[in-house]
């Protein structure tokens, strides 16, 4: 659900990605 969003921003796929894996 969260790569959802960064696919939307890739900076915020950075973020996501930490989130992604918690």
């Amino acid at each position: 659900m969260k790569i959802y969003l960064a696919s939307r921003s890739p900076r915020r796929h950075e973020l996501l990605k930490q989130i992604d894996v918690d």
